[in-house]
């Protein structure tokens, strides 16, 4: 069982299509890294959330969606305690290897953690 530090629910992650849009058409901060992009735009929440896009075209085979979704997933929560309260998506482009994606992902998130969302 995890710990509720750990746990990653409902309340940090983007749930509806008017918070995605909301973040995409808004973006305040913006970064491609390869075949990764992050968007980012404040809340009015205490703390950031979570969204994240890896379409069927560019990673064929579910089982490798799904493990690129739990990377995200653990390097946001790993991270989220210094990040500022933002709605952030993270989207997968073409050509996007499993294996290179906690690395790149690693190195945004901290660029990110340092931006001043003003």
């Amino acid at each position: 069982m995890k710990a509720a530090a750990e746990h990653f629910s409902r309340s940090r992650r983007l749930l509806n299509s008017v918070d995605y849009d909301r973040v995409l058409r808004g973006s305040e901060w913006r970064k491609d890294r390869r075949s990764i992009r992050i968007l980012a735009v404040r809340n009015q929440r205490s703390g950031p959330r979570l969204g994240i896009v890896v379409p069927k075209r560019f990673v064929r085979m579910a089982h490798d969606r799904n493990a690129i979704k739990r990377v995200i997933r653990e390097i946001f929560r790993r991270q989220a305690r210094d990040l500022p309260a933002v709605d952030v998506i993270i989207m997968i482009g073409p050509g996007c290897e499993r294996a290179r994606v906690s690395e790149i992902l690693a190195g945004l998130m901290t660029e990110l953690a340092n931006r001043q969302m003003s």
